[in-house]
């Protein structure tokens, strides 16, 4: 497969598990969910630390630095508002962690968590800190349009994964 084709958004799919990755918990499909907001996380600025120069009045002199702290992830999951019992409003009345994935890829069946990427992201610890509806109501067909929840989310970090077959990870290790 080539390495250099981009990645669409069209074909991000969303992943969860509720309380948390467990081996008693497998990932679920959240089928009319996308990712509303990009996933960014701040990892900090370092902080210079100075001192007098030796050698000149009304100067400093950089003596080392400072690392900053790295803030949680932030993201947004949507989703589009059915008649059936709604998953991302049991997240925040629940107020347990909720672990994301993302599938990325164009072939295979995006319905299939472990066939069906060529790349995953994940989010652990999720943790939501809002719930919002879009377009909940209106006066006229003329503002007549989907309505949608969302929530937003912060994770510990993220990091992705890329496909690979067990053969390929086991034929590197196997010896005769």
């Amino acid at each position: 497969m080539p390495q250099d084709i981009a990645l669409q958004a069209v074909n991000q799919r969303v992943w969860y598990v509720e309380g948390g990755v467990n081996p008693t918990r497998a990932p679920q499909y959240l089928s009319i969910g996308k990712f509303s907001a990009d996933p960014t996380q701040n990892v900090g600025e370092k902080t210079k630390i100075t001192g007098p120069d030796p050698n000149n009045f009304n100067r400093d002199i950089q003596l080392g630095s400072v690392i900053g702290s790295n803030e949680r992830a932030t993201l947004s999951i949507g989703v589009r508002y059915t008649v059936q019992k709604s998953i991302i409003m049991g997240w925040k009345n629940k107020g347990c962690r909720v672990d994301i994935f993302a599938l990325s890829g164009k072939c295979g069946n995006p319905q299939d968590f472990t066939e069906g990427g060529e790349k995953w992201m994940y989010y652990p610890d999720g943790s939501i800190s809002s719930h919002s509806f879009e377009n909940y109501g209106a006066y006229g067909n003329d503002e007549n349009n989907p309505t949608n929840e969302s929530v937003d989310m912060t994770s510990e970090t993220y990091y992705e994964f890329l496909y690979m077959r067990q053969e390929q990870v086991g034929a590197a290790y196997t010896t005769r």
